[in-house]
């Protein structure tokens, strides 16, 4: 018993339900209002053998569906090692059942694994009526070892946004803010160099940020990439391991990691799972980003499997909003399009030149839906697993720069310079498992790109 305290006092993971011992008929109830600590100090886990329904964190039970058998291999090594099956040592994985349903009000789904008794195992009868029959037993997530335990954010929590300036940090900050969140975190560059591993871990030891959201890192378009690929390299590379590094080190509870569409392959299948990371060539125009964004996230999974920290990451697609970059040498393609519309419109130009063919398909989301996303993420997700964040639809670069030019009301014609790269042919995210666990976008391209053009008239005048 002393064993399941030491599992309480680190975890909230689990509810069990409806749990039935296999060595008799004792019943230990159908719901439970107890709260996931005191159920694990009850006699249900003091038991080897239970026929039980178990509530799990969403994600995971979302990600065992989803995923291939490697990660449900994961889950039942894991599962054994809290157990302590003693003579149900030698059980293995032989189901996991297509079924969920809402618990607690959705915040906890019930999944049932069922697992084969092993003849050789048995020392004792445990009501097993003929070897090698399939039982189903309990099992517990926690954060011995492997995965983080679950952790709520409060409204009082030290939250460090790093990148505040930034298009993504600031929205993220904006929406933190307006939701309550009292004790936010900021630093300027000349404050806090994000890229000198001393400056930040000075910062770190004096502050402890008990949440910490990795939106601070060196971003352009194509030809930026393409003029300065060490520079993208070794920056991305500096501030996010001096980042998740002090996250560790000064105890941040929570640590939430910004990566890019750009990390999956130049030729993955559309729309782009987050299983096809990894799975090919990188398109080479941003290949130097990429690489970086790539090695943080492996990062935060490895703090998480080696220290079972909670740090989640997030793959946000091509974005925009108000606070973008509009310089015509490091923007990316909708803020420049949009400065080059507007400006052919002023002068009276009767053509507007934009590179490549006009045939890339890409996706965009507004920054205030990627703000929401991470706010989202932050407070319900706890899991190691990659989390694209996508709008869900995607445009053609034809369609929309045409549609740019309906709202700015240039009524010239598109020169397009086929000399110039198009980059990736299509780039749009399966945004599935973020939907699936209850977040959607709100913000339509119409409707983001006239709010867009506006800020960027206004900050002109």
């Amino acid at each position: 018993m002393a064993a399941w305290s030491k599992v309480c006092s680190k975890s909230e993971v689990v509810v069990v339900t409806g749990a039935v011992r296999v060595a008799g008929t004792r019943r230990f109830g159908e719901n439970y209002s107890r709260s996931p600590t005191d159920l694990l100090c009850k006699e249900i886990l003091n038991e080897a053998s239970l026929l039980a329904t178990v509530a799990v964190r969403q994600h995971r039970v979302l990600d065992l569906q989803a995923e291939p058998s490697t990660q449900v291999l994961e889950l039942r090594v894991q599962c054994l090692k809290l157990i302590r099956l003693g003579s149900f040592r030698q059980l293995q994985l032989f189901q996991f059942q297509q079924r969920i349903q809402e618990l607690d009000g959705g915040d906890v789904k019930i999944g049932h694994a069922v697992l084969i008794e092993q003849p050789q195992c048995h020392s004792q009868n445990y009501g097993a009526k003929e070897a090698g029959r399939a039982v189903t037993l309990s099992f517990v997530i926690s954060e011995m070892g492997r995965y983080a335990s679950v952790r709520r954010l409060k409204k009082t929590d030290s939250i460090f946004v790093a990148g505040h300036r930034g298009l993504a940090g600031g929205a993220i900050f904006r929406e933190l803010q307006s939701a309550g969140y009292a004790n936010l975190l900021t630093r300027t560059r000349a404050e806090v160099d994000l890229r000198q591993r001393e400056s930040v871990r000075g910062f770190f030891a004096e502050q402890h940020p008990q949440v910490v959201v990795v939106a601070a890192a060196k971003v352009g378009g194509i030809k930026a990439n393409d003029d300065f690929p060490v520079e993208f390299l070794l920056e991305n590379l500096n501030i996010q391991n001096n980042l998740i590094e002090a996250a560790y080190d000064f105890g941040a509870e929570k640590l939430l990691f910004l990566g890019s569409s750009c990390i999956y392959p130049k030729f993955a299948p559309q729309p782009i799972p987050e299983s096809a990371l990894l799975t090919g060539e990188l398109e080479p125009t941003n290949e130097p980003y990429a690489l970086a964004k790539i090695a943080g996230i492996k990062l935060c999974q490895a703090y998480t499997r080696e220290y079972g920290r909670n740090f989640i990451n997030a793959m946000p697609t091509n974005l925009y909003g108000p606070g973008d970059n509009f310089d015509l040498n490091t923007s990316h393609v909708l803020p420049a399009l949009l400065r080059k519309v507007h400006e052919a419109k002023e002068r009276g130009d009767a053509t507007v030149e934009v590179w490549g063919t006009g045939t890339p398909r890409r996706e965009f989301l507004h920054v205030e839906d990627l703000a929401s996303a991470c706010r989202f993420l932050l407070e319900n997700y706890d899991a190691p697993e990659i989390v694209n964040v996508g709008f869900g639809s995607d445009v053609t670069i034809r369609e929309l720069v045409e549609l740019i030019c309906e709202i700015v009301g240039f009524g010239g014609e598109l020169a397009f310079d086929t000399s110039k790269p198009d980059g990736t042919p299509r780039k749009l995210l399966d945004t599935t498992r973020l939907t699936q666990l209850g977040w959607r976008p709100r913000i339509t391209l119409r409707e983001g790109i006239r709010q867009t053009y506006d800020w960027y008239c206004q900050r002109r005048t």
